[in-house]
């Protein structure tokens, strides 16, 4: 992961921002979701969505403390991200 990147957790993967939630899963062939979870919190940051956060009866002393939680639920877009989204498949011939 490249420092100052982040992931936003919403919906049902706000349960992943939960210690011992995360410890629950395996995927087989993948990294361990664990060791993903804190290098994310390490190099930099996770954030979840306020109202996920609440719709779960979860408080933000349920999550660690480099663990943000966010009332903004719109994302910023960069022009590469709307070029990825409107034109998936751009570099196809």
């Amino acid at each position: 992961m490249a420092p100052g990147s982040g992931l936003w957790l919403t919906g049902e993967s706000t349960w992943l921002a939960v210690p011992g939630r995360i410890e629950e899963l395996s995927l087989p062939h993948a990294a361990d979701l664990a060791d993903v979870r804190h290098a994310v919190i390490a190099d930099g940051a996770l954030t979840v969505c306020s109202q996920c956060v609440a719709r779960r009866d979860l408080t933000e002393t349920d999550l660690p403390a480099r663990v943000g939680v966010s009332t903004k639920t719109v994302r910023r877009w960069s022009a590469v991200d709307v070029a990825a989204v409107t034109n998936p498949h751009d570099d196809d011939p």
